[in-house]
């Protein structure tokens, strides 16, 4: 597997430049007698969107008030997809985490009170992508491990990633610009436990928390939420822009039973 290059990110915890990081064009391939367990509907009205904010009205205070990420439902080359466009916001900017390796921009989710369908760490996330300029989505899985199986514990304090108890797994997917769209099979072996204790000393919150049971093993009726954040490849002003399908799938190779 090819690892693309770290973004300019040098603070504690550094490694966290690079872990989860791939890159997109080694997983162009549909999944071959794949069964799909469960599709995401992006436009769907449960979706949220979430987005770093900037200063536009020059209140004394320089308090961030608009949104850096426009999201729009559309139909693009032939198919129903969601456009993603924006630029990141500085790394000081009061609306993002410090500690954020990536150049964040914003993005979408939806959660799931009770999955319907068992997910084993053998299956795959596909999704469609058309990108018009070099940037990267991160994919992110938060499970319920313990406490209340209908919820996912996050903390608004703690940019909403989890409290305690749940595991939160992400792929950072490097896009490039290829004129067409492109389907992205990644496997769940490819994200990594992003809240688990590393070799990063220093406790930082966001980062490596430590909590959750390491394992990616979500049951029937238990929470699952899926989140899609759109950032720059680069710190800076340059816009970016992505338009994803509609619909992200969880696939089990083969569609042997487990």
């Amino acid at each position: 597997m090819s690892v693309s290059a770290a973004y300019n990110y040098t603070g504690q915890c550094a490694d966290r430049a690079t872990m989860g990081r791939i890159d997109g064009s080694n997983f162009q391939t549909p999944v071959s007698g794949g069964k799909v367990l469960h599709t995401i509907d992006l436009t769907a009205p449960e979706v949220f969107h979430y987005s770093a904010e900037i200063d536009t009205d020059d209140d004394p205070k320089k308090a961030p008030d608009t949104q850096v990420l426009d999201t729009s439902k559309v139909k693009y080359k032939g198919e129903q997809a969601l456009h993603l466009r924006g630029t990141p916001a500085a790394k000081s900017n009061p609306s993002i985490n410090p500690a954020e390796p990536n150049p964040y921009i914003g993005g979408l989710g939806v959660n799931f009170p009770a999955s319907p369908v068992t997910l084993t760490a053998n299956d795959y996330v596909q999704i469609r992508v058309f990108p018009t300029t070099s940037a990267a989505l991160i994919l992110e899985i938060y499970e319920d491990d313990g406490g209340n199986p209908n919820e996912i514990d996050k903390y608004p304090a703690n940019y909403w990633l989890p409290k305690k108890d749940d595991d939160f797994y992400k792929a950072v997917v490097q896009l490039k610009p290829t004129g067409k769209w492109q389907t992205i099979s990644i496997p769940l072996s490819k994200f990594v436990d992003w809240n688990k204790k590393t070799s990063c000393s220093t406790p930082i919150p966001g980062i490596n928390e430590n909590v959750g049971n390491g394992k990616f093993d979500p049951k029937k009726g238990e929470a699952m939420a899926f989140q899609l954040t759109f950032v720059s490849d680069s710190w800076g002003p340059a816009v970016k822009e992505v338009y994803v399908g509609q619909e992200v799938k969880f696939i089990r190779k083969g569609g042997e039973k487990k």
